[in-house]
Protein backbone atom coordinates (compact mmCIF):
# COMPACT_ATOMS: atom_id res chain seq x y z
CA UNK A 1 0.00 0.00 0.00
CA UNK A 2 1.28 3.17 -0.78
CA UNK A 3 1.64 6.43 1.52
CA UNK A 4 -1.60 8.33 0.00
CA UNK A 5 -4.03 5.30 0.56
CA UNK A 6 -2.65 4.34 4.00
CA UNK A 7 -2.44 7.98 4.77
CA UNK A 8 -6.04 8.54 3.99
CA UNK A 9 -7.07 5.24 5.79
CA UNK A 10 -5.67 6.60 8.97
CA UNK A 11 -7.38 9.82 8.25
CA UNK A 12 -10.65 8.17 7.88
CA UNK A 13 -10.00 5.77 11.01
CA UNK A 14 -9.00 8.99 12.98
CA UNK A 15 -12.08 10.51 11.80
CA UNK A 16 -14.54 11.70 15.59
CA UNK A 17 -11.97 10.52 17.13
CA UNK A 18 -10.40 13.71 18.60
CA UNK A 19 -7.84 13.89 15.93
CA UNK A 20 -6.53 16.70 13.24
CA UNK A 21 -7.17 15.00 9.49
CA UNK A 22 -3.62 16.98 8.61
CA UNK A 23 -1.69 14.16 9.65
CA UNK A 24 1.65 12.91 8.80
CA UNK A 25 3.51 9.49 8.59
CA UNK A 26 6.96 9.32 9.53
CA UNK A 27 8.66 6.06 9.39
CA UNK A 28 10.14 4.12 12.41
CA UNK A 29 12.74 1.63 12.07
CA UNK A 30 13.66 -1.50 13.92
CA UNK A 31 10.60 -3.82 12.70
CA UNK A 32 11.97 -6.87 12.28
CA UNK A 33 8.26 -8.22 10.49
CA UNK A 34 6.19 -5.38 9.95
CA UNK A 35 6.08 -1.88 8.66
CA UNK A 36 6.08 0.74 11.23
CA UNK A 37 5.19 4.84 11.13
CA UNK A 38 4.39 7.65 13.52
CA UNK A 39 1.57 9.34 12.57
CA UNK A 40 1.66 12.84 13.76
CA UNK A 41 -1.23 14.93 14.14
CA UNK A 42 -0.71 18.40 15.36
CA UNK A 43 1.14 18.04 18.43
CA UNK A 44 -0.04 14.56 18.98
CA UNK A 45 1.44 10.70 18.00
CA UNK A 46 0.04 7.43 17.38
CA UNK A 47 1.86 4.47 16.30
CA UNK A 48 0.60 3.07 13.03
CA UNK A 49 1.83 -1.68 12.31
CA UNK A 50 1.38 -2.50 8.99
CA UNK A 51 1.11 -6.13 9.64
CA UNK A 52 3.26 -8.75 7.32
CA UNK A 53 0.72 -11.04 5.25
CA UNK A 54 1.92 -14.21 3.29
CA UNK A 55 -0.12 -17.07 1.15
CA UNK A 56 2.42 -19.43 3.38
CA UNK A 57 1.67 -18.12 6.71
CA UNK A 58 -1.45 -17.41 7.36
CA UNK A 59 -1.53 -16.61 11.05
CA UNK A 60 -3.54 -13.72 12.17
CA UNK A 61 -1.19 -11.47 13.84
CA UNK A 62 -3.12 -8.22 13.59
CA UNK A 63 -6.13 -9.70 15.11
CA UNK A 64 -4.03 -11.52 17.81
CA UNK A 65 -2.13 -8.11 18.63
CA UNK A 66 -5.06 -6.03 19.10
CA UNK A 67 -6.99 -8.72 21.13
CA UNK A 68 -4.51 -9.56 23.80
CA UNK A 69 -3.75 -5.71 23.89
CA UNK A 70 -6.73 -4.59 23.65
CA UNK A 71 -7.81 -7.48 26.60
CA UNK A 72 -4.78 -6.18 28.71
CA UNK A 73 -5.61 -2.67 28.95
CA UNK A 74 -9.10 -2.97 29.65
CA UNK A 75 -8.11 -4.71 33.08
CA UNK A 76 -5.81 -2.04 34.13
CA UNK A 77 -2.33 -3.31 32.75
CA UNK A 78 -0.37 -0.03 31.72
CA UNK A 79 3.11 -1.47 31.07
CA UNK A 80 1.91 -1.93 27.13
CA UNK A 81 1.08 0.60 24.33
CA UNK A 82 -2.72 1.50 24.48
CA UNK A 83 -4.54 0.21 21.62
CA UNK A 84 -6.59 2.82 19.73
CA UNK A 85 -8.09 1.36 16.36
CA UNK A 86 -7.45 -1.60 14.09
CA UNK A 87 -8.41 -1.63 10.32
CA UNK A 88 -9.05 -5.48 9.12
CA UNK A 89 -9.25 -4.27 5.40
CA UNK A 90 -6.02 -2.22 5.11
CA UNK A 91 -4.03 -4.80 7.38
CA UNK A 92 -3.06 -1.78 10.38
CA UNK A 93 -3.43 -1.11 13.81
CA UNK A 94 -2.67 1.91 15.79
CA UNK A 95 -1.85 2.12 19.27
CA UNK A 96 0.24 4.79 21.75
CA UNK A 97 3.34 5.94 20.46
CA UNK A 98 5.56 5.17 23.62
CA UNK A 99 8.69 7.62 23.74
CA UNK A 100 11.11 4.73 25.09
CA UNK A 101 14.31 3.40 23.76
CA UNK A 102 15.57 -0.54 22.62
CA UNK A 103 18.08 -1.37 25.53
CA UNK A 104 21.56 -3.49 25.34
CA UNK A 105 22.08 -6.92 27.11
CA UNK A 106 24.09 -4.67 29.44
CA UNK A 107 20.95 -3.13 30.97
CA UNK A 108 18.84 -6.45 31.84
CA UNK A 109 19.23 -5.91 35.75
CA UNK A 110 17.10 -7.38 38.41
CA UNK A 111 14.57 -4.37 37.96
CA UNK A 112 14.19 -4.79 34.52
CA UNK A 113 13.24 -8.90 35.11
CA UNK A 114 11.18 -8.08 37.73
CA UNK A 115 8.88 -5.47 35.77
CA UNK A 116 8.59 -8.39 33.07
CA UNK A 117 8.09 -10.90 35.93
CA UNK A 118 5.58 -8.53 37.23
CA UNK A 119 3.39 -8.23 34.26
CA UNK A 120 3.38 -11.73 33.15
CA UNK A 121 2.08 -12.27 36.60
CA UNK A 122 -0.46 -9.80 37.11
CA UNK A 123 -1.81 -10.62 33.54
CA UNK A 124 -2.18 -14.13 34.77
CA UNK A 125 -4.77 -12.58 37.30
CA UNK A 126 -7.20 -12.40 34.61
CA UNK A 127 -6.40 -15.81 32.94
CA UNK A 128 -10.14 -17.44 34.09
CA UNK A 129 -11.81 -14.50 33.30
CA UNK A 130 -14.75 -15.48 30.47
CA UNK A 131 -12.89 -12.78 27.79
CA UNK A 132 -9.58 -14.56 28.62
CA UNK A 133 -10.75 -18.22 26.97
CA UNK A 134 -12.40 -16.18 23.83
CA UNK A 135 -8.61 -14.93 22.89
CA UNK A 136 -6.59 -17.08 20.36
CA UNK A 137 -4.11 -19.74 21.03
CA UNK A 138 -0.90 -18.19 20.77
CA UNK A 139 1.06 -19.11 17.91
CA UNK A 140 2.95 -22.53 17.85
CA UNK A 141 0.97 -22.81 21.42
CA UNK A 142 1.97 -26.23 23.01
CA UNK A 143 0.27 -27.69 26.02
CA UNK A 144 1.90 -31.32 25.94
CA UNK A 145 6.05 -32.19 25.66
CA UNK A 146 5.22 -33.70 22.74
CA UNK A 147 3.75 -30.51 21.61
CA UNK A 148 6.71 -28.60 22.15
CA UNK A 149 8.99 -31.75 20.53
CA UNK A 150 6.89 -31.61 17.33
CA UNK A 151 6.97 -27.20 17.06
CA UNK A 152 11.11 -27.95 16.98
CA UNK A 153 10.64 -31.22 14.57
CA UNK A 154 8.89 -28.36 11.86
CA UNK A 155 11.43 -26.08 12.42
CA UNK A 156 14.09 -28.36 11.41
CA UNK A 157 12.33 -29.87 8.74
CA UNK A 158 11.77 -26.31 7.16
CA UNK A 159 15.50 -25.71 7.77
CA UNK A 160 16.56 -29.45 6.30
CA UNK A 161 14.53 -27.97 2.92
CA UNK A 162 16.26 -24.97 2.44
CA UNK A 163 17.85 -23.66 -1.28
CA UNK A 164 21.56 -24.17 -1.41
CA UNK A 165 21.79 -21.56 -4.52
CA UNK A 166 25.08 -19.71 -2.84
CA UNK A 167 28.18 -20.58 -0.54
CA UNK A 168 26.45 -19.36 2.63
CA UNK A 169 23.27 -21.27 1.72
CA UNK A 170 25.54 -24.42 1.13
CA UNK A 171 27.91 -23.21 4.51
CA UNK A 172 24.38 -23.47 6.09
CA UNK A 173 22.52 -26.54 4.53
CA UNK A 174 26.20 -28.41 5.78
CA UNK A 175 25.55 -27.27 9.00
CA UNK A 176 22.20 -27.79 9.72
CA UNK A 177 22.73 -31.72 7.90
CA UNK A 178 25.96 -32.52 10.06
CA UNK A 179 25.45 -30.87 13.48
CA UNK A 180 22.03 -29.44 13.56
CA UNK A 181 19.97 -32.56 12.87
CA UNK A 182 22.12 -35.09 14.26
CA UNK A 183 21.83 -33.68 17.69
CA UNK A 184 18.34 -32.55 17.36
CA UNK A 185 16.97 -36.52 16.74
CA UNK A 186 19.21 -37.45 19.47
CA UNK A 187 18.22 -34.91 21.88
CA UNK A 188 14.34 -35.02 20.81
CA UNK A 189 14.26 -38.91 21.14
CA UNK A 190 16.42 -37.99 24.97
CA UNK A 191 13.29 -35.96 25.77
CA UNK A 192 10.26 -38.37 24.63
CA UNK A 193 11.69 -41.30 26.97
CA UNK A 194 12.09 -39.68 30.03
CA UNK A 195 8.37 -38.18 29.80
CA UNK A 196 6.87 -41.29 28.82
CA UNK A 197 5.44 -41.50 31.95
CA UNK A 198 4.56 -39.27 35.07
CA UNK A 199 3.94 -35.59 35.66
CA UNK A 200 5.43 -33.90 32.91
CA UNK A 201 3.46 -36.07 30.49
CA UNK A 202 0.32 -34.46 31.27
CA UNK A 203 -1.82 -31.58 29.81
CA UNK A 204 -0.04 -27.88 30.55
CA UNK A 205 -2.69 -25.45 32.07
CA UNK A 206 -2.60 -22.60 29.81
CA UNK A 207 -1.68 -19.18 31.10
CA UNK A 208 -2.10 -16.01 29.15
CA UNK A 209 1.52 -15.59 27.18
CA UNK A 210 2.98 -12.43 25.52
CA UNK A 211 4.65 -14.90 23.44
CA UNK A 212 8.41 -13.63 21.82
CA UNK A 213 8.18 -12.26 25.33
CA UNK A 214 11.79 -10.76 26.54
CA UNK A 215 13.59 -7.45 25.88
CA UNK A 216 14.11 -7.30 22.91
CA UNK A 217 10.13 -6.68 22.63
CA UNK A 218 10.28 -3.69 25.29
CA UNK A 219 11.09 -0.19 25.23
CA UNK A 220 12.49 1.68 28.34
CA UNK A 221 11.28 5.06 29.73
CA UNK A 222 12.96 8.08 30.87
CA UNK A 223 11.50 7.63 34.05
CA UNK A 224 12.95 3.56 34.48
CA UNK A 225 9.86 1.83 33.50
CA UNK A 226 9.77 -0.64 30.74
CA UNK A 227 7.02 -1.10 28.24
CA UNK A 228 6.43 -4.15 26.51
CA UNK A 229 5.78 -4.50 22.99
CA UNK A 230 4.80 -6.94 20.27
CA UNK A 231 1.95 -9.19 21.31
CA UNK A 232 1.06 -10.44 17.36
CA UNK A 233 2.19 -14.04 18.70
CA UNK A 234 0.34 -13.90 22.10
CA UNK A 235 -2.53 -16.05 23.39
CA UNK A 236 -3.25 -19.08 25.69
CA UNK A 237 -0.01 -21.05 25.78
CA UNK A 238 1.84 -23.06 28.12
CA UNK A 239 3.92 -21.24 30.67
CA UNK A 240 6.74 -23.96 30.27
CA UNK A 241 6.89 -22.23 26.82
CA UNK A 242 6.93 -18.65 27.87
CA UNK A 243 9.84 -19.43 30.23
CA UNK A 244 11.82 -21.13 27.65
CA UNK A 245 11.34 -18.66 25.11
CA UNK A 246 11.88 -16.13 27.43
CA UNK A 247 16.05 -17.27 28.36
CA UNK A 248 16.62 -18.67 24.98
CA UNK A 249 16.04 -15.40 22.80
CA UNK A 250 18.88 -14.30 21.83
CA UNK A 251 18.60 -10.34 20.74
CA UNK A 252 18.93 -8.90 24.30
CA UNK A 253 19.38 -12.20 26.33
CA UNK A 254 17.92 -12.34 30.04
CA UNK A 255 20.91 -13.31 32.26
CA UNK A 256 20.65 -16.74 33.53
CA UNK A 257 21.18 -16.36 37.01
CA UNK A 258 18.01 -14.08 37.08
CA UNK A 259 16.39 -17.59 36.28
CA UNK A 260 15.56 -18.27 39.80
CA UNK A 261 13.90 -15.16 40.76
CA UNK A 262 12.12 -14.95 37.39
CA UNK A 263 10.32 -18.73 38.30
CA UNK A 264 9.35 -17.69 41.67
CA UNK A 265 7.75 -14.74 40.71
CA UNK A 266 5.58 -16.24 37.66
CA UNK A 267 5.46 -19.51 38.04
CA UNK A 268 4.93 -20.23 41.57
CA UNK A 269 1.75 -18.80 41.55
CA UNK A 270 -0.16 -21.06 39.19
CA UNK A 271 -2.07 -24.22 39.38
CA UNK A 272 0.69 -26.38 38.19
CA UNK A 273 3.64 -24.69 39.29
CA UNK A 274 5.58 -27.86 40.44
CA UNK A 275 4.57 -29.85 37.09
CA UNK A 276 5.74 -26.72 34.89
CA UNK A 277 8.88 -26.39 36.91
CA UNK A 278 9.48 -29.68 35.20
CA UNK A 279 8.97 -29.39 32.06
CA UNK A 280 10.76 -25.90 31.57
CA UNK A 281 14.13 -28.06 32.77
CA UNK A 282 13.08 -31.05 30.14
CA UNK A 283 12.61 -29.04 27.14
CA UNK A 284 14.89 -26.16 27.72
CA UNK A 285 17.59 -27.65 25.74
CA UNK A 286 14.93 -27.91 22.76
CA UNK A 287 14.00 -24.72 23.14
CA UNK A 288 17.77 -23.87 22.69
CA UNK A 289 17.75 -25.75 19.23
CA UNK A 290 14.14 -24.17 18.31
CA UNK A 291 15.97 -20.58 18.83
CA UNK A 292 19.13 -21.98 16.70
CA UNK A 293 16.27 -22.72 14.14
CA UNK A 294 14.67 -19.44 14.60
CA UNK A 295 18.03 -17.48 13.92
CA UNK A 296 18.43 -19.36 10.90
CA UNK A 297 15.07 -18.21 9.40
CA UNK A 298 16.29 -16.07 7.07
CA UNK A 299 17.37 -18.88 4.95
CA UNK A 300 13.47 -19.38 4.39
CA UNK A 301 11.58 -18.03 1.43
CA UNK A 302 8.35 -16.62 3.77
CA UNK A 303 10.87 -15.35 6.17
CA UNK A 304 12.94 -13.41 3.86
CA UNK A 305 9.98 -11.94 2.43
CA UNK A 306 9.04 -10.70 5.74
CA UNK A 307 12.46 -8.80 6.64
CA UNK A 308 12.22 -7.66 2.66
CA UNK A 309 8.72 -6.28 3.77
CA UNK A 310 9.99 -4.38 7.05
CA UNK A 311 12.42 -2.85 4.64
CA UNK A 312 15.51 -5.24 6.27
CA UNK A 313 16.43 -6.73 2.96
CA UNK A 314 18.84 -4.67 1.02
CA UNK A 315 21.89 -6.86 2.19
CA UNK A 316 20.39 -10.42 2.34
CA UNK A 317 24.21 -12.31 1.51
CA UNK A 318 25.62 -10.32 5.01
CA UNK A 319 22.34 -10.63 7.05
CA UNK A 320 22.56 -14.58 6.54
CA UNK A 321 26.25 -14.88 7.23
CA UNK A 322 25.42 -13.00 10.65
CA UNK A 323 22.65 -14.70 11.15
CA UNK A 324 24.42 -18.27 10.81
CA UNK A 325 27.76 -17.13 12.73
CA UNK A 326 24.80 -16.52 15.35
CA UNK A 327 23.47 -19.81 14.95
CA UNK A 328 26.76 -21.74 15.43
CA UNK A 329 27.76 -19.70 18.67
CA UNK A 330 23.86 -20.60 20.30
CA UNK A 331 24.57 -24.14 19.13
CA UNK A 332 28.56 -24.73 20.81
CA UNK A 333 26.59 -22.55 24.13
CA UNK A 334 24.18 -26.18 24.12
CA UNK A 335 27.59 -28.30 23.53
CA UNK A 336 28.86 -26.56 26.87
CA UNK A 337 25.55 -27.22 28.94
CA UNK A 338 23.53 -24.15 27.79
CA UNK A 339 21.45 -22.53 29.87
CA UNK A 340 21.40 -23.69 33.66
CA UNK A 341 18.33 -23.63 35.22
CA UNK A 342 17.69 -24.36 39.30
Amino acid sequence: MNNETLIQAVREQLNGTGFSPDIELLPVSGGGNNRAHEVRSGDRSLFLKEYFQHPNDRRDRLGAEYAFTRFAWDRGLRCIPQPFAMNRSHGFALYEFIRGRKITPEEVQADAVAQAARFFSRLNEFVNDPDAQQLPRASESCFTVEDHLACVDRRVSRLDRIAETSVIDREAGRFIREELRPIWDRLGASIRQQCASGETAREAVPCLSPSDFGFHNALLEPSGQFRFIDFEYAGLDDPAKMVCDFFCQVAVPAPADSAAEFMKRTIDGLRDAETCRQRIKLLMPAYQIKWCCIILNDFLPTDSARRKFAGQGSDEETRKRMQLDKAIHKFAALDNGGILLP
